[in-house]
């Protein structure tokens, strides 16, 4: 009995010593293609106008150089997606309150501090010469609601 162990033992020994051999010579094929794919992804992007995206018109604008209406869509959206998807109106023309912060552990502990942190992190998201027209004019707030729903 234990001869025939000893001659499957070998046999199951070679047979995973033959799998193993074959699956490095894939790996070492796959990785020479991915070279290869790599490379030919570079030459085709340095061709020019063999790209369709070279092809798209980009636009670099950043906030200074946008209207005061699109920076305030840009903020709201931008606060949208990052922070806070629905904001309620109560958050929008009201003054910062002093010593509040957005990331207060306490913030969800009533209905008032969540809004209170809110407002916090409303201003903290807010550029400076903004938050003037978030705190006093309608504007922030119909600018901000209409532009994050739509």
């Amino acid at each position: 009995m234990q001869f025939y162990q000893t001659i499957i033992s070998n046999i199951v020994y070679q047979a995973l010593r033959k799998a193993q051999v074959a699956l490095t010579a894939l790996k070492l094929a796959n990785r020479d293609l991915k070279v290869d794919i790599r490379t030919l992804r570079r030459s085709a992007r340095q061709q020019p106008g063999a790209h369709p995206a070279d092809k798209r018109k980009r636009t670099t604008r950043n906030l200074e150089t946008l209207s005061e209406e699109e920076r305030i869509a840009t903020c709201g959206r931008k606060f949208a997606v990052m922070n806070e998807f629905c904001v309620p109106q109560a958050a929008f023309m009201v003054n910062r309150h002093d010593g509040i912060v957005s990331d207060d552990p306490l913030r969800w502990h009533s209905e008032a501090s969540a809004l209170e942190g809110l407002i916090a992190e409303l201003y903290e998201e807010t550029p400076n010469e903004l938050h003037d027209l978030l705190a006093h004019h309608t504007s922030f707030r119909g600018t901000v609601c209409s532009q994050t729903y739509h």
